[in-house]
C-alpha cells in the first residue's frame, strides 16, 4: 500500500495524499494485505563464542522495552518529550537528522523492532487514520524459518523458477496478453514444475513453527 504525502511533489496540499491506499479487493475470497514483519535482521551467537552468555545477555537487553525506547526515541528532553497523557513526540531539534542520527537512533547494526508510535508522530493526520483503517485488512506475513537439509534442496530446486514463472504469467493475465481461459494450464504447468513438493515443505515448515509458539 503506498500512500504519497511527501511535500516534494507541488500537488500535495497536506489535506489529502497525492497517491492513497485503499481496501483490498475481493471476489470470491476476501481480499488482504500482507502484514510486515515486526522484527528487524536477523542475530545471533557464534558456536566459537567464549562467553555466550554475555553475548545473550546483551541480545536480551537490546529488546527490552528501555533498550527500545532509546533506540527509537533517543534521550527524553532531547530528542523527545513526553505528554501528561504519556504520548511521546519528538523535540524541534530531532527534526535535524543528521543530529539525530549521532544518538544511534534506528541504527541497522542492533536487533529492533518498529515502533507505530514513532512513525504516526511524523506524519499527516489523514494519514495516520488510513493506516488504522487499513490494518484491520492485514495479516501476519510467512515467519522466518530455518529449513533441514532436506527442505533446502527442493526449496532450491524449484522455488526460483517457480516464483519467475508466476511472476511472468502475473502480468500476462493482468494486461491480456495470455487469455484467461489458459489459466488451469497454468496451474498445471506450474504442478509439473514441482509446486506440490514445495507446498509440502513450506506446510510442514508451517506446522513445526505453529506447534512452537504454542
Amino acid at each position: 500500500m503506498s500512500q504519497l504525502y511527501s511535500k516534494q511533489y507541488p500537488e500535495y496540499t497536506g489535506e489529502k495524499g497525492i497517491i492513497v491506499g485503499i481496501p483490498p479487493l475481493s471476489g470470491d475470497s476476501k481480499g488482504f494485505y500482507l502484514a510486515r514483519n515486526p522484527m528487524a535482521y536477523i542475530f545471533g551467537v557464534s558456536k566459537s563464542d567464549k562467553d555466550p552468555l554475555i553475548a545473550i545477555k546483551f541480545l536480551d537487553y537490546a529488546m527490552s522495552e528501555e533498550a527500545q525506547n532509546y533506540y527509537v526515541w533517543g534521550l527524553e528532553g532531547e530528542s523527545y518529550t513526553v505528554s501528561a497523557d504519556g504520548k511521546k513526540a519528538y523535540t524541534e531539534k530531532a527534526s535535524d537528522s543528521n543530529w539525530l542520527q549521532q544518538l544511534g537512533i534506528n541504527a541497522g547494526c542492533l536487533p529492533s523492532h518498529q515502533s507505530v508510535d514513532a512513525t504516526d508522530v511524523l506524519l499527516p493526520t489523514w494519514h495516520v487514520e488510513k493506516d488504522k483503517e487499513l490494518q484491520a485488512f492485514s495479516k501476519a506475513p510467512w515467519p522466518f524459518i530455518y529449513s533441514t537439509k532436506d527442505e533446502q534442496n527442493i526449496v532450491s530446486q524449484y522455488l526460483v523458477d517457480i516464483t519467475t514463472y508466476v511472476e511472468e504469467m502475473n502480468v500476462a493475465f493482468i494486461t491480456g496478453t495470455t487469455d484467461l481461459s489458459t489459466f488451469d494450464s497454468y496451474l498445471s504447468r506450474l504442478d509439473s514444475m514441482g509446486l506440490k513438493e514445495l507446498l509440502k515443505v513450506k506446510q510442514q515448515q508451517y506446522d513445526r513453527f505453529a506447534s512452537s509458539t504454542k
